[in-house]
């Protein structure tokens, strides 16, 4: 939060229509980054904005060019749907609304850098963007097998514990010529509590916007 500096423990732990291919969107696997290969956060469409570049589930990167609507009759009475309108290197895709689950916001418009623009894919090269999906779910694979060999190890590692502050250390505390915040109260109380008890390393994270205190809680 701003302004406030925290400890953490544990940081490290974390139907085709309009040309639409695939099935009911409820069963989609979710989207996944290009350049990550993490999963993409879902966003309603009426908080993508045109412009921004989305990730479909099936086709990869597009770029949202926004809500519109087609008229149609039923009974003899004209009626109107509503579709999402999604341009590709190769064609521009028309979604019904229902399918809007297949995207995942990639990109804000505003946050693409002109000297490295977005490479769109093509709707007629899914076994490309398939491969992509595979590999990076496999790095995502790799990277838990990795995190789940460093906790194990960690859960064996074992230190001496420290002694609590002496004298000269409250001293040195003492000489902070600025009031503690709360939160910097907490932290010190709460890393300290990790370095005197028990014999297994202290796993945290101490976070705060710059000039909230990170560097005494450090030199303490």
């Amino acid at each position: 939060a701003r302004g406030r500096t925290a400890s953490v423990a544990g940081a490290n732990a974390t139907n085709a229509s309009r040309g639409v291919a695939g099935g009911a969107a409820a069963h989609q696997p979710p989207a996944v980054s290009p350049t990550t290969g993490l999963a993409l956060p879902q966003i309603k469409p009426s908080r993508i904005r045109k412009g921004d570049y989305v990730v479909h589930t099936s086709f990869g990167v597009g770029r949202f060019e926004g809500v519109f609507s087609s008229p149609f009759i039923v009974n003899g009475e004209v009626d109107r749907e509503l579709y999402l309108k999604v341009v590709f290197r190769d064609r521009t895709l028309e979604m019904p609304v229902p399918q809007r689950s297949m995207l995942k916001l990639f990109r804000r418009q505003e946050e693409v850098d002109e000297y490295a623009p977005v490479k769109l894919d093509s709707t007629r090269a899914v076994r490309s963007w398939e491969r992509r999906k595979s590999r990076a779910a496999k790095n995502v694979l790799d990277v838990a097998a990795d995190l789940l060999k460093m906790y194990a190890k960690r859960q064996k590692a074992r230190r001496v514990a420290c002694e609590p502050d002496s004298e000269r250390c409250i001293a040195f505390a003492n000489s902070f010529m600025y009031t503690p915040t709360v939160d910097q109260l907490s932290t010190f109380a709460e890393i300290e509590r990790d370095m005197v008890s028990g014999q297994q390393p202290m796993d945290r994270l101490v976070c705060g916007d710059v000039g909230y205190g990170k560097t005494e809680v450090a030199r303490r």
